[in-house]
């Protein structure tokens, strides 16, 4: 097996260009080829705090097929495979998965303490008759492509500009469930989404975005937020009025991308200044779904296939 190997939190640009690296290595060769990732993300061990992952690891299944990655093998993270010898470890892959070759970016670091590097693993690599491949980051305009820098533009609300990075929307799927029944009260009902608590979500404010039901996508205007023209509600909530749809979705899985940021959070003086405001939210929320969806066809028809799939799987 041919594998790129890395924590992979986004599946952006950047990985992509790996993907491809081992799928050209594999096919003269007649090889099978793969990508070897790992869960939990290595952050989380160490980290002090709760790490906020781009994708969950449904999430990462689903772009692993929307990337046409035959095979992919995710690695439980623990700190006994960290504790593990650069040379151990790439004794454990190469037995485990019949390893050929290795794909990596060239800040790729493993084993005990991240002491092994690029270095370690043309020589290791060398001493077993693999092909090494280390390919430089990959840059986008003036800016390098890293799962670091789109995880700081979402939590910025800079959703589109991700997206650039990314080469796929920023999307998150959950639940529905019951909330407080307002948005309907308003002539404006919401799909109550429970997210996963590690999920990183952007910043607080109302976004244009698509929401998938069954393969079909329909547009959205999602609010992340506390509500702040009524009173008492202390819990974050993401919630998706889905433009044109009449039905009851609790219980169901939903996916919601996002598009852009078309405005901050807000308190109304009252209840008639919100729902004006938000008919002018749901409006400019159509207008950005349809310029998109008339440029993407071909990929939200994938994405919505492969997200599909994954939920039957």
């Amino acid at each position: 097996m041919i594998a790129a190997i890395g924590a992979f939190d986004g599946f952006h640009l950047g990985h992509a260009r790996l993907f491809e690296k081992a799928r050209a290595r594999a096919l003269p060769q007649g090889a099978d080829w793969g990508v070897l990732t790992f869960h939990p993300h290595p952050q989380s061990l160490f980290a002090g705090a709760v790490f906020r992952y781009l994708f969950t690891q449904q999430e990462r299944e689903a772009l692993a097929r929307y990337r046409r990655i035959p095979r992919l093998e995710t690695l439980h993270f623990t700190r006994a495979l960290a504790d593990m010898k650069p040379s151990e470890f790439l004794d454990w892959i190469g037995q485990s998965y019949d390893i050929s070759g290795l794909v990596v970016g060239e800040n790729f670091r493993f084993g005990r303490g991240r002491s092994g590097d690029c270095q370690t693993l043309l020589q290791e690599g060398g001493a077993r008759r693999w092909t090494v491949d280390i390919l430089p980051p990959l840059r986008v305009g003036n800016e390098t492509v890293s799962s670091t820098l789109i995880r700081q533009k979402i939590a910025l609300g800079e959703t589109r500009s991700a997206e650039t990075l990314l080469g796929h929307p920023f999307f998150v799927s959950g639940t529905v469930v019951k909330g407080d029944q307002r948005g309907r009260g308003l002539g404006f009902p919401t799909a109550n989404l429970a997210l996963p608590p590690e999920k990183l979500l952007p910043q607080r404010g109302v976004y244009a975005a698509g929401a998938l039901l069954g393969k079909q996508w329909c547009p959205a205007a999602l609010n992340i937020g506390f509500n702040p023209t009524f009173a008492g509600i202390r819990a974050l909530r993401v919630e998706a009025h889905l433009i044109g749809f009449e039905g009851d979705l609790y219980g169901s899985h939903l996916t919601v991308l996002f598009l852009e940021r078309l405005r901050g959070e807000l308190q109304f003086p009252g209840v008639q200044e919100l729902v004006r405001r938000m008919h002018e939210d749901i409006s400019e929320a159509v207008a950005s779904w349809r310029h998109y969806a008339c440029g993407h066809e071909a990929e939200l028809q994938w994405l919505a296939d492969c997200l599909s799939a994954q939920r039957r799987d």
